[in-house]
């Protein structure tokens, strides 16, 4: 696996970006059905956390195999790959996965189906960088950390053993503690891992993990998909001008912010 990657820019049609999905391949139909997505020219990027959760997370597997889409490697995909990264699994330790990153779908799921999520799983990078027309912008499932530059920050996550790795996957403090401070070398990067109740800016970052799974499965209210055309400037996405589906609206609702 190759840990960053770069995209060179789409001059026929428009790049989205969606929040984590957790299986919620329902809400992310009906988002792409409303949207108008064009599977011919546009994009769909994803900050990982495709699977867990919900109990269709074994359609990942068919998600990531769309020509247009582009995803990042989430904890839970990581967490995936580290149950089956031997032959075999013990039962104790398939018991606490199930239970510590909500796998439950695990015990649904043909063996075909889960050995294909694990693969493709494992071909995800921790980063993209995009080129757009308006800048240069970064997908990371969790964080980065705060004081060092994009460049060093992906330049490190080559690296097997590097812990911003780690913060790449798993870090909440930006988000937790309201971090407004600029990654250097970035025009935006996009974020998901920590559950918010809107789409929200920390300096250069925007967090889009607005709970889509929790609203698929009616465990909250408000949880819902956000998916953003990443042509926005920081401030638009700011003042809300995000898109936001749920089941089993009929409709999309248009964020004010």
């Amino acid at each position: 696996m190759k840990a960053f990657k770069k995209i060179p820019q789409n001059k026929a049609g428009k790049d989205y970006v969606i929040g984590d999905l957790h299986g919620a391949f329902d809400t992310l139909e009906l988002a792409l059905e409303q949207l108008g997505f064009n599977e011919s020219c546009d994009r769909l990027f994803s900050v990982g956390d495709l699977i867990d959760r919900g109990p269709d997370s074994w359609k990942a597997t068919e998600f990531l195999e769309r020509d247009y889409v582009y995803a990042v490697r989430g904890n839970h995909e990581q967490g995936l790959i580290d149950l089956f990264a031997d032959d075999k699994v013990h039962q104790d330790v398939l018991v606490f996965a199930i239970r510590q990153y909500k796998m439950n779908w695990l015990l649904e799921a043909t063996d075909d189906q889960v050995v294909a999520v694990v693969n493709a799983a494992k071909k995800l990078p921790l980063a993209l960088e995009i080129e757009t027309e308006g800048g240069n912008i970064g997908i990371v499932h969790a964080d980065v950390p705060e004081g060092i530059t994009w460049q060093f920050f992906t330049e490190c996550l080559e690296i097997p053993d590097s812990p911003y790795r780690d913060h790449a996957l798993w870090n909440r403090t930006r988000v937790e503690f309201d971090l407004n401070i600029p990654v250097p070398g970035i025009d935006k990067v996009f974020v998901g891992h920590t559950p918010i109740e809107k789409v929200t800016r920390f300096g250069n970052i925007c967090a889009i993990d607005t709970g889509a799974i929790f609203g698929e499965l009616n465990q909250v209210v408000d949880g819902r998909l956000s998916v953003i055309d990443m042509s926005l400037t920081l401030d638009q996405i700011q003042a809300g001008e995000v898109y936001e589906y749920s089941l089993p609206a009929s409709e999309n609702i248009k964020a004010l912010g």
